[in-house]
């Protein structure tokens, strides 16, 4: 009994080397988040009055919420990810290029949602959010298949040979959170309708159809509306999961730590 438990206790202790790789990629995220943010609030906000925000609230201004939600949330989001997984993962093996791999998508990624930023007010701003909303996606298939998989087959792996079915529970649930096959699959789709959509209000004449028949507000108020909407969905959608895994993960391994007690 107390061998199997010296086992277990030893199995909840992070490598150094993954702590110290999920630390470089923390500090190098948050540097980037921090200069994306400083960049994004000049883009957004640096020519607008403080009382417009107070006393006006237009169609362009609920574009700018929108854009700023979904950018803190996909910022945070990232950094809450990588915290929740490195809390799972025990691995010797001393990744050289993964982390870097994962710090040049995020800041590509990063560039071409400061460029998005930078065409809020154009007519082409729906697109570059469906495009932004696609690529988004095919990186989370790469993260899946090419970066992640390394570490949760290797700590899958571990936790067989240690038997420890607790730590291995965790590290599936990780796993069934990053599956591009599962809800990542659903929610993609279903913020890829609504964001074919909102390109159809904006390009075509659909909201005209649609306006006399039920309301009568300006199409660009519906459209910012509805591209508000849109990021409220799937954020919530994500933070919904994120909060889920997080508190799953905990409970088990407060569970597991009064256990060997």
């Amino acid at each position: 009994m107390e061998t199997g438990n010296a086992n277990a206790v030893s199995t909840t202790v992070t490598s150094p080397d993954v702590k110290a790789t999920f630390k470089i990629a923390r500090m190098i995220i948050k540097a980037i988040s921090i200069i994306l943010l400083f960049f994004f609030a000049y883009l957004e906000f640096g020519n607008i009055p403080i009382d417009s925000i107070i006393t006006k609230l237009d169609f362009e201004l609920i574009y700018q919420i929108g854009i700023a939600l979904y950018f803190l949330s996909w910022i945070f989001g990232t950094t809450f990810d990588l915290n929740t997984q490195e809390e799972v993962y025990v691995t010797k093996m001393k990744p050289k290029y993964q982390n870097i791999r994962m710090i040049i998508g995020f800041s590509v990624l990063g560039i071409f949602f400061a460029f998005i930023c930078a065409f809020l007010n154009s007519n082409y701003f729906s697109l570059f959010v469906l495009l932004f909303w696609i690529i988004n996606y095919v990186s989370l298939i790469y993260l899946h298949k090419v970066e992640s998989t390394s570490y949760l087959s290797i700590s899958k792996k571990y936790y067989q040979e240690q038997k420890n079915k607790v730590r291995l529970y965790q590290v599936e649930k990780i796993d069934n959170y990053l599956n591009y096959n599962g809800w990542q699959k659903n929610r993609f789709y279903i913020g890829l309708v609504l964001l074919i959509l909102l390109n159809v209000f904006v390009f075509t004449n659909a909201y005209d159809f649609i306006s006399d028949k039920i309301w009568n507000i300006s199409k660009e108020l519906f459209v910012s509306l509805w591209f508000l909407v849109c990021v409220l969905f799937i954020e919530a959608w994500v933070w919904y999961k994120r909060i889920y895994l997080k508190s799953a993960i905990m409970t088990i391994k407060d569970l597991e730590e009064g256990l060997l007690v």
